[in-house]
């Protein structure tokens, strides 16, 4: 099955291919929670943005609510960044929240 399509369109707008609708950041956060497997692309040159519509997504998060990334957890990031320890940083994160996953799994049972 292919991905769900989401088009940013040059008005800044997310328009939802399979919905045949504009769909807000919050409803990405949505499909996101849904398990739904989607792209977003910029209309305009094709790109795949997924990333930092999904960076927008956290963002808005922290802003309404209290922030999970304090100040000096996003300034670490941003100085592993473009380093040789970079590759590092990703998969001790990507791990970190995979077994965060998995034991929250285990918690809420089957």
């Amino acid at each position: 099955m292919t991905a769900r399509t989401i088009l940013k369109r040059s008005n800044r707008r997310l328009y939802d291919t399979y919905q045949r609708s504009y769909v807000t950041l919050q409803d990405v956060r949505g499909l996101v929670n849904a398990r739904v497997d989607f792209r977003i692309l910029d209309k305009d040159s094709g790109r795949d943005i997924t990333e930092a519509i999904l960076w927008e997504v956290v963002t808005e998060q922290e802003r309404l609510s209290q922030p999970v990334l304090q100040r000096e957890f996003l300034t670490q990031i941003i100085r592993f960044q473009g380093s040789p320890r970079e590759p590092v940083l990703r998969g001790f994160l990507e791990k970190s929240l995979e077994l965060l996953g998995d034991s929250a799994l285990d918690a809420d049972g089957p």
